[in-house]
């Protein structure tokens, strides 16, 4: 738990310096796609962090939880990611 808690953070951090990223490079893919990867990561760990507070999931269950949440992830990223583009 204290590591999925501790990216959560780091990916918050890497969100703020890619939106500043994004503004300045506004027509660049690369930016643009590491920009998508790192709010759905945050995302997902977000959704695994509600799913805990509220007791939707049991405690033990938490490691399958977090690498079914990236699987999740990389597939809403990809259905975006290609779709736009």
């Amino acid at each position: 738990g204290m590591w999925a808690w501790l990216w959560q953070r780091i990916s918050a951090l890497a969100i703020v310096g890619l939106l500043a990223l994004h503004i300045t490079l506004t027509y660049k893919l690369f930016v643009q796609f590491l920009l998508l990867l790192v709010v759905a990561f945050h995302a997902a760990l977000g959704l695994r962090v509600i799913l805990l507070d509220f007791n939707l999931v049991d405690v033990k269950y938490q490691r399958a939880l977090v690498w079914g949440l990236m699987t999740l992830g990389v597939v809403v990223v990809a259905t975006i990611w290609f779709s736009i583009h």
